[in-house]
């Protein structure tokens, strides 16, 4: 199936020319190509990417780092006082 792309100059959106893939970043477009090879779908998959089934686009596997984690349960905590009252 081929899907056509409306990718812009200036646009973050990447489309490799070897397998067709479109991605949602310059680095996931990076991330992958692993030693000159294209990763397939399944393999995108299993590592965590999300497809964007509407828009065809594969995003990474969001990092998160201590610090975001404690802020996520922080903020968490902070709306569920406010609900209260």
């Amino acid at each position: 199936m081929t899907r056509e792309t409306n990718l812009t100059i200036g646009s973050r959106l990447c489309q490799c020319g070897a397998c067709r893939t479109c991605f949602a970043s310059p680095k996931g477009f990076d991330a992958h190509r692993r030693g000159g090879k294209c990763m397939t779908r399944a393999m995108l998959r299993r590592r965590g990417w999300k497809l964007n089934a509407h828009f065809g686009y594969w995003s990474m596997p969001r990092e998160e780092k201590k610090d975001e984690q404690v802020d996520t349960a922080t903020e968490h905590a902070t709306v569920a006082r406010d609900a209260k009252g």
